[in-house]
């Protein structure tokens, strides 16, 4: 598991790069946040459990390790994903919202799993040798 200045940094790199790509802080956003996000419901849910943001004993807490599973399997976020778009598309064909935003919704959602894929790769690759870095 990577650290969460190495998260930063490369989610700060990632959001330049969608905003340099697709012109959308929409989609840079949603790519930085992807980043983010699986440590974020890790670390965030564990620490409001136990009332503590001290990282040594949020990773002490059995639910901390639950969420480590479900966060950081691909499956999870690909079911994720089908059900946005699936809702996205259902919203669109029942007239609660247009075209362009439904596509606005999968793009981003898109923009999102790839911050999320790069995120779980920087996690295999980068053992961290402490929560920081």
């Amino acid at each position: 598991m990577g650290g969460v200045l190495t998260h930063l940094i490369v989610s700060a790199i990632l959001l330049f790069m969608a905003l340099a790509i697709s012109k959308r802080w929409l989609y840079g956003l949603a790519i930085a946040v992807g980043q983010l996000l699986p440590d974020g419901i890790k670390f965030g849910i564990t620490g409001l459990k136990i009332w503590s943001a001290n990282p040594s004993a949020i990773v002490r807490d059995k639910l901390f390790w639950t969420l480590e599973k479900f966060g950081s399997d691909y499956h999870t976020w690909l079911n994720f994903g089908i059900l946005i778009v699936a809702i996205s598309w259902f919203l669109y064909y029942m007239g609660r919202i247009k075209k362009k935003e439904a596509e606005e919704i999968n793009w981003a959602y898109l923009y999102l799993v790839i911050g999320i894929a790069i995120h779980l790769i920087i996690d295999i690759l980068i053992i961290e040798k402490s929560y920081w870095i």
